[in-house]
C-alpha cells in the first residue's frame, strides 16, 4: 500500500493520523542510522600525537639560531604583531609568556603544560598548524618539536638577533648600486655605499681619498651598505649592514719629525701656473692666495678650518635661537590677543546664564499658577459629584478641562526655558574652561619666551667667545712658509703648526699641532679607521638590515633604525665615543623602520618607516610624541627645516608632504614624479630638494609650487644628502655614480664613478 505522507498538522483526509505517526516513526529510524555513520562507515579516525625526538645529551639552544627558524615557516605566519590571530604573538618569549586568548603559551622549565608543545604535537585541540592553511605550514617534524621542548625545558631564554650562523657570498663585481649617501656640515666630505663598499670623497679637492673596509674582508660589510652618516665634523663615519653598524673615526698622523722650512724674512711670492695661484707671503699683511693677477682674494692664509667650523656652527646655533625667540614673541602676542576674546565670551556666558536662569524663575511661577488652577479645578470637580448635581458638574467639568489645556502652554515655556538654561550653563563652563587656558597660554608662552631670550643671549655669547678664539688663533698663527704638494697648498705657521687647504679655493682643510706629519703625503693623506663594529652574526641587538643612520648635531649621538619585516621597527639611539646603546625603542613601528632624521635642537627624532607612517620621538622621555598619518605606502625619507618647523616626508606614493607636527596641520603636498620619492632635503625653510625613481633631482616650494630641475641622471636614484646650508647637494643610485651640484648650477660639479683603489684621484673626474 501507497501512503500519502503530509506535515504534522497539515490535514490529509483519512490518512491524516497515520500519515503523523509513520513520519515520526520514520524519523526516529533515519536517526538511529544515520547518527553513528561517521564511525560505522569508518570516518577518518583522529591521528596520534606527533612523536618528540630528544635532541642529543648536552645540547643547548638558543632562541634565534634554533626556535626562530621553526616558527617561521609554520608558525609566525598567523601569529606575529601584524597578524595575530587569537591575540597570540610568538614573535619573542616575552610574547609567548604573555599568550593569546588561550592564556600564556609556554609556561618556563614545563613543557609539557606548555599549549604551544601541546597544539604543535597535535596532541589536543586546536592542533597547530591546521590543515589546509593559507600560509602552507606544515606540522613541525619529531626533531623540531624536540629542539622546542628543550628550549622550554631550559628556560625559554631569549638570545641576541642574528644567533643563527650564516653563510655569507660575495657579492656580484657589478654590484654598484648607492643605497645611502651623507654629506658633513661644512661641505668639503661626502661619503656613499657601493655594494658593500664605502667610498669618501674630498668635495673641494674633487677626489676619492678614502675608502674604509674592514681588515681581512676588503669592504665595510658583508652584506651591502644601506645606511651611512658622517658626523657633522667629519670626525665619525658610521655605516650600516646586516644587524651591524660599524663606527669608524678621522686619523691624522701626527708622529715623525717633519721637513724643516726657512722662515720667510721678507714679502715673497709664490706661483703656481698648475692652479694659476699666487701665494703672497712675508709682507706687512697677512698671508694670502689670489688667483694669477693677483687683485682676485680668494683666501687670507691665517685661520684653521677647526676655528671656522665652530664659529659657523656658532651662529647657526644663534641663528636657531633668534628664530625661536621670534616665534615665542609670536605665540605671546597670539596668546594675549585670545585673552580679551576669551573674557569677552565668558562675561557674554554669564550673562546669558543670568537671563536664562531668571526666565526659568519667571516659567516656574507662571505654570505654578495655572497649576493650581487646575488643582481647584479637580476639587470642583469632586464636590460637584458628592453633591449629584447634573448642572454642577457639567460645569465643573467643563473647567477641568480649560484648566488642563491652560497647563500645556506654561509647561511648554518652562520646559523651553530649563533646557536654555542647561545650554546656557554649558557654554558658561566652556567659557570659562576656554579663559583658563587662555590666561594659562599667555603664562606659559610667556615662560617659553623668557627661555628663548635667555638661550638666544646665551648663544651669542658663545659665538662672541668662539669668534675671539678664531681671532686669536689667526694671530698666532701667522704664515712663515707656503709650498705646494699632492694638489694641496701646504702652510707653516709661527706656533709650530701646519695647515694644509685646498689650493683652487682657498678653503682651509686641516690643522697639525704638536708632532708633525714625517712627509707632505701624509699631511695631505685622509683616512677614517676602524673603531668598532656593534653587532656580530651570532648576537647583535639590531632585528635585521640597518635601514637608517643620523648623527645628531653635535656628532654625540647616532640614531640607528632597522626591525624585523612585516613585524616591527626598531629605533636604537647609541653613543659613537663609546658604542654604547643609550636607549632603544622596539616596535616604534609596526614594520621596518626606513629613514630617521634629528631635528636642528636635537630634541626630537623624526623616523619613517614601511608601515606607512612618520613618527616623531621626543629624545629627553625616550618616548613617541607624534604619529602622523597620510602615507598610502612606504615612507622611505624624513627631512627636518633649519628652524624645525616644518618635516618634510617622501615615500612610495611619489609626493613630498609637508608637516607642522606639532600643530598637527598639514601643507599643500609636492607631487613630484611617477616613482617613489627616495630622499628629501631642506635647502632652506621655504624650498626642498627631491630625489626620485624617475630619475630626476628637482627642487620644491613648500606647499608644492615646482622651483627647478638639476642635471637629470641617467638611472634611479636611491638617495640624497644635503649640507646644512643647503648649497651642496649628493645624490646617487642604481649606476654607482656620486653627483655633487652646488648652489643653483643645474650641472652636477662632480659626478665619481666607482673606482675602487683611486685614492690618488684623477681631477680629470670633474665635468
Amino acid at each position: 500500500m501507497i501512503h500519502e505522507f503530509k506535515p504534522l498538522g497539515v490535514k490529509s483526509n483519512q490518512h491524516n493520523i497515520w500519515g503523523q505517526s509513520t513520519t515520526i516513526v520514520l524519523v526516529v529510524m533515519l536517526l538511529s542510522w544515520v547518527w553513528p555513520l561517521p564511525v560505522v562507515c569508518g570516518a577518518e579516525p583522529i591521528a596520534p600525537p606527533i612523536v618528540i625526538a630528544r635532541p642529543a645529551a648536552g645540547t643547548t639552544t638558543e632562541f634565534y639560531r634554533d626556535v626562530v627558524p621553526i616558527l617561521r615557516a609554520n608558525c609566525l605566519p598567523c601569529h606575529n604583531r601584524t597578524t595575530a590571530k587569537a591575540d597570540l604573538i610568538l614573535e619573542s618569549p616575552a610574547d609567548m609568556l604573555k599568550g593569546g586568548e588561550s592564556g600564556p603559551a609556554i609556561v618556563i622549565g614545563k613543557p609539557a603544560e606548555s599549549l604551544l608543545l601541546r597544539v604543535a604535537t597535535q596532541e589536543i585541540k586546536p592542533r597547530m598548524p591546521p590543515k589546509d592553511n593559507k600560509a602552507n605550514a606544515r606540522p613541525l617534524t619529531s626533531a623540531e618539536l624536540g629542539l622546542l621542548e628543550l628550549w622550554i625545558e631550559q628556560g625559554a631564554k631569549s638570545s641576541g638577533h642574528g644567533s643563527e650562523l650564516i653563510t655569507w657570498q660575495a657579492l656580484a663585481p657589478g654590484v654598484q648600486t648607492i643605497a645611502a649617501v651623507a654629506v658633513t656640515a661644512d661641505s668639503r666630505f661626502a661619503a656613499c655605499g657601493r655594494g658593500n663598499r664605502l667610498a669618501v670623497y674630498d668635495l673641494g679637492l674633487g677626489r676619492l681619498v678614502a675608502e674604509p673596509a674592514v681588515t681581512g674582508l676588503g669592504a665595510a660589510h658583508h652584506d651591502v651598505v644601506n645606511a651611512v652618516a658622517l658626523s657633522p665634523d667629519g670626525e665619525w663615519l658610521a655605516s650600516g649592514g646586516f644587524r651591524e653598524v660599524t663606527l669608524w673615526r678621522r686619523h691624522r698622523p701626527t708622529s715623525g719629525t717633519p721637513t724643516p722650512v726657512t722662515p720667510i724674512a721678507q714679502s715673497t711670492v709664490l706661483t703656481n701656473l698648475e692652479f694659476k695661484r699666487l701665494v703672497y707671503l712675508g709682507g706687512a699683511e697677512p698671508a694670502k692666495l689670489t688667483d694669477l693677477s693677483g687683485t682676485n682674494l680668494l683666501a687670507a692664509l691665517e685661520t684653521n678650518r677647526s676655528q671656522n667650523f665652530a664659529l659657523a656652527e656658532a651662529r647657526h646655533g644663534t641663528n636657531i635661537t633668534d628664530l625661536q625667540v621670534g616665534y615665542a614673541r609670536g605665540a605671546v602676542e597670539s596668546a594675549r590677543k585670545e585673552l580679551p576674546k576669551a573674557l569677552e565670551r565668558r562675561q557674554k556666558a554669564q550673562q546669558a546664564w543670568v537671563t536664562a536662569a531668571s526666565n526659568v524663575v519667571e516659567k516656574t511661577i507662571a505654570l505654578q499658577k495655572v497649576v493650581v488652577a487646575r488643582t481647584r479645578a479637580e476639587l470642583e470637580v469632586l464636590r460637584a459629584d458628592r453633591n449629584g448635581a447634573t448642572n454642577q458638574i457639567k460645569s465643573a467639568k467643563e473647567k477641568l478641562e480649560a484648566a488642563i489645556k491652560g497647563v500645556e502652554g506654561p509647561e511648554r515655556e518652562e520646559k523651553q526655558a530649563a533646557t536654555k538654561q542647561g545650554s546656557a550653563e554649558e557654554e558658561l563652563r566652556l567659557a570659562e574652561l576656554g579663559f583658563t587656558r587662555a590666561t594659562l597660554a599667555v603664562s606659559s608662552s610667556e615662560r617659553a619666551l623668557r627661555q628663548a631670550e635667555s638661550q638666544s643671549n646665551a648663544a651669542k655669547a658663545q659665538e662672541q667667545t668662539v669668534q675671539l678664539q678664531a681671532q686669536r688663533g689667526a694671530t698666532n698663527g701667522r704664515v712663515i712658509a707656503a709650498w705646494f704638494a699632492d694638489a694641496c697648498l701646504i702652510t707653516a705657521h709661527v706656533d709650530g703648526s701646519r695647515r694644509t687647504w685646498n689650493p683652487q679655493s682657498g678653503e682651509a682643510l686641516d690643522v697639525f699641532r704638536g708632532p708633525l706629519p714625517p712627509s707632505d703625503q701624509t699631511m695631505t693623506q685622509v683616512q677614517w679607521e676602524w673603531v668598532r663594529t656593534i653587532g656580530t652574526e651570532t648576537n647583535s641587538p639590531f632585528a635585521d638590515r640597518i635601514n637608517a643612520l643620523a648623527f645628531r648635531g653635535d656628532g654625540l649621538r647616532l640614531a640607528v633604525g632597522t626591525g624585523d619585516p612585516s613585524r616591527g621597527g626598531d629605533l636604537h639611539v647609541l653613543e659613537p665615543a663609546t658604542g654604547q646603546i643609550r636607549y632603544a625603542l622596539t616596535n616604534l613601528h609596526s614594520d621596518s623602520i626606513l629613514a630617521a632624521a634629528w631635528s636642528p635642537d636635537g630634541r626630537w627624532l623624526a623616523t619613517g618607516g614601511a608601515d606607512r607612517m612618520a613618527r616623531i620621538v621626543d629624545t629627553a622621555s625616550g618616548r613617541q610624541e607624534r604619529v602622523l598619518e597620510g602615507h598610502t605606502g612606504h615612507v622611505l625619507t624624513v627631512a627636518w627645516s633649519p628652524d624645525g618647523r616644518l618635516l618634510a616626508t617622501g615615500g612610495a606614493e611619489s609626493a613630498v608632504k609637508f608637516w607642522e607636527p606639532f600643530t598637527d596641520e598639514k601643507r599643500k603636498p609636492a607631487t613630484a614624479a611617477g616613482k617613489e620619492i627616495t630622499g628629501v632635503a631642506f635647502l632652506s625653510n621655504d624650498e626642498v630638494v627631491a630625489a626620485t625613481g624617475d630619475p630626476s633631482i628637482t627642487v620644491w616650494k613648500v606647499g608644492g609650487e615646482k622651483v627647478r630641475d638639476y642635471e637629470k641622471p641617467t638611472d634611479y636614484q636611491e638617495a640624497l644628502a644635503v649640507s646644512p646650508d643647503g648649497k651642496t647637494i649628493v645624490a646617487g643610485g642604481v649606476d654607482g655614480l656620486l653627483r655633487v651640484w652646488r648652489g643653483n648650477e643645474a650641472k652636477a660639479v662632480w659626478t665619481f664613478a666607482p673606482a675602487a683603489a683611486q685614492l690618488a684621484a684623477d681631477p680629470a673626474a670633474k665635468r
